[in-house]
């Protein structure tokens, strides 16, 4: 299933969830309010909250099957990020207040004021999944070529400055893509590396493999890349072989890290699978692996 109608699932469930969670809390606030016949209307309730969570849970397992999400057009990491985490914090808190309204004998106000908390934390999720649809970072197909129309990044060009680097599409090697990648992974352009990553790539540091991409991406690489900025890289020896749409390329390099004034080496391996699709050369498998240089 494409990773487009997988996010219109999730938008869909999602909308559905707080919809639930919405009508249930009112249910119950009117409920407290009228004590006649209230008893059918707490069944309701309880059920309609029910549902709410479990469409909030389905939401969140089609959110997660995406293999990627990219930030682009304008949203950043951090943004998908806290979307992640305030939406997983919801689904918890609604799975574990459902839980507890169907062990009691009768609902409380205690449980009113707690439906409505939960309301208000899927109104707020579902402004932010509003806002990253509206943004279009839900075409979570990464593309090699950063942003259209943005300067190719090549040497003399300042590498500290702001644009993101590309490649022209069918006109490069394999080596020239990796060359790229590289200058943008040591100058902090996050964009640009997310965007060189197939959607099913596999990587590995050190031997130990990354439970996905998309955990790679915002979970370590992001953090990690105002340090490879500031650390410095020496290209020791670098290989390319190239077959029709497939590529291997090699790295090995020597990173110096400064650490308060005390110098730290590094002997640094890249390996780099490439393919080529459409014309643009993706990463379809990377191993990183780095030791102590011996003096």
């Amino acid at each position: 299933m494409p990773s487009l109608e997988i996010f219109n699932w999730h938008t869909i469930l999602m909308h559905f969830a707080i919809a639930f969670l919405l009508v249930s809390s009112i249910l119950f606030f009117f409920m407290l309010r009228y004590k006649k016949n209230k008893q059918p209307i707490e069944v309701i309730s309880k059920y309609i909250f029910l549902v709410g969570t479990l469409f909030a849970l389905l939401a969140t397992g089609a959110w997660f099957s995406i293999p990627v999400v990219m930030p682009v057009n304008g949203v950043d990491s951090a943004s998908i990020l806290s979307y992640e985490r305030l939406g997983s914090i919801t689904v918890v808190v609604a799975v574990l207040f459902s839980i507890l309204i169907w062990i009691s004998t009768h609902v409380r106000p205690s449980h009113v004021l707690g439906s409505w908390i939960v309301s208000i934390l899927g109104v707020v999720v579902g402004i932010q999944g509003t806002q990253l649809s509206y943004a279009n970072v839900a075409d979570l197909q990464p593309v090699a070529v950063g942003h259209a129309g943005e300067p190719l990044f090549a040497p003399g060009v300042d590498e500290k400055d702001n644009t993101i680097p590309t490649v022209a599409a069918g006109t490069d090697s394999a080596l020239e893509f990796v060359r790229v990648f590289q200058s943008a992974m040591h100058t902090e352009k996050f964009e640009f590396v997310s965007g060189a990553f197939d959607n099913e790539a596999i990587i590995f540091e050190n031997g130990i493999k990354e439970p996905s991409l998309n955990a790679y991406l915002l979970t370590h690489l992001k953090p990690e890349m105002a340090v490879l900025a500031a650390a410095k890289r020496q290209v020791i020896y670098q290989n390319s072989s190239e077959n029709n749409a497939k590529a291997l390329v090699t790295t090995t390099s020597i990173l110096t890290f400064s650490v308060k004034g005390k110098q730290h080496d590094f002997n640094s391996v890249e390996t780099l699978g490439l393919i080529k699709k459409e014309g643009h050369w993706m990463i379809e498998h990377a191993h990183w692996s780095s030791r102590p240089v011996q003096k």
